[in-house]
């Protein structure tokens, strides 16, 4: 006869990780389509003099990527055939003429407005209720 007393509590980590990677994908679309509206919004960037001009091309380029179930990255690679456009819209430039282009980071700007600790919380307590 044993003189212990013991307790065990285990868990179904199962509706845990589910709920982790529903949120996680949201957040990614969130990041995107949040992305997407800064590269529409004239004058989103008050210290450039510049607005991103937008032809289509970063839009038509931006696009979420899922690596695997708890990894999602935010790519955005529009090239107009004289170097990679997005990153000098993004880093900045200079022109032709000399003139310095500041950048204009929208993904940087996407995870700022959205908060994604805060973004994926909320989500992943929706899930787990």
């Amino acid at each position: 006869m044993s003189n212990s007393s013991r307790i065990e509590i285990k868990i179904d980590q199962r509706p845990i990780a589910d709920a982790a990677k529903k949120a996680l994908r949201d957040l990614a679309k969130e990041l995107n389509k949040e992305s997407l509206r800064i590269i529409a919004t004239p004058g989103y960037f008050e210290s450039s003099d510049q607005d991103i001009i937008d032809t289509e091309t970063l839009e038509k380029a931006q696009r979420v990527e899922k690596v695997s179930e708890t990894e999602y990255r935010l790519v955005n690679d529009a090239d107009q055939g004289k170097g990679i456009y997005a990153s000098h819209v993004y880093n900045g430039h200079v022109t032709s003429a000399g003139n310095f282009v500041q950048g204009r980071p929208w993904m940087a700007a996407a995870v700022f407005v959205t908060k994604p600790s805060q973004y994926f919380e909320e989500r992943l307590k929706k899930y787990l209720r």
